[in-house]
């Protein structure tokens, strides 16, 4: 429940875009780990995506589609307010928790992978 004064659909706003970035950090730190050059550029986004998606771990192939959707879904959120966004719906608390539920899982896989091979199964 957000505290007391704050609009619940901002607050609902801001977890979703903590959720993504937390996720993406994680994953870009591993990935850097593993000796890969990320832009620091916003094209970063994309670069650690493409990384993980290229992953020969079904996991972590599922965590890059993963953050990819979660990308979007923070897109929405921080871009389409005043707007109708998805199916006519706000920004509800479902798709904050939802959002949080997803970067948990990514963080998850990216933890995993990272011990087992610290390029996350990625070939150079």
């Amino acid at each position: 429940m957000p505290p007391a004064g704050q609009p619940q659909e901002a607050c609902y706003r801001a977890a979703c875009g903590r959720a993504y970035y937390a996720a993406f950090v994680i994953s870009r730190d591993a990935l850097l780990g593993g000796g890969f050059r990320i832009p620091r550029s916003g094209e970063a986004h994309g670069e650690v995506i493409k990384l993980m998606k290229s992953s020969s771990n079904a996991d972590v192939r599922a965590a890059g589609s993963s953050l990819d959707q979660l990308r979007v879904t923070r897109q929405s959120a921080d871009y389409e307010i005043g707007r109708i966004p998805v199916s006519g719906m706000p920004f509800t608390q479902l798709r904050a928790v939802a959002a949080i539920g997803l970067a948990d899982e990514i963080i998850a896989a990216v933890g995993k992978a990272r011990t087992a091979d610290r390029r996350l199964y990625i070939d150079p």
